[in-house]
């Protein structure tokens, strides 16, 4: 969880579903933003929290959120999570997103 206290959130979607959103992908990833789309306005996210992003066995990738609005959660370009390892804190949802709260990983 972030200081501002937002929550974490993941998705399932394979590297190759969003190879346009992986930084390595871009000539220019730090001048770009990519979306998520989703419905309604997330409400427990925001600024600063972090994007997983899932296979469906273990996490990929992980963004940077930098804003949400109806129907998006806008973040920076996706990171590879190179030296990451860890379990799925709840199982990844098939459409949309779900929060990783502080509870779901103590």
């Amino acid at each position: 969880m972030t200081d501002a206290q937002h929550a974490d959130v993941l998705v399932q979607t394979g590297p190759e579903d969003v190879a346009h959103k992986r930084r390595e992908n871009m000539d220019n990833p730090d001048e770009m933003q990519c979306y998520w789309t989703v419905s309604g306005t997330p409400r427990k996210t925001g600024r600063g929290g972090a994007m997983l992003f899932s296979d469906g066995e273990s996490v990929w990738g992980t963004a940077t959120i930098t804003e949400v609005e109806d129907g998006k959660i806008w973040f920076r370009p996706i990171r590879t999570a190179d030296g990451l390892s860890f379990d799925l804190p709840i199982d990844p949802p098939t459409r949309g997103f779900a929060y990783i709260t502080e509870e779901m990983v103590e």
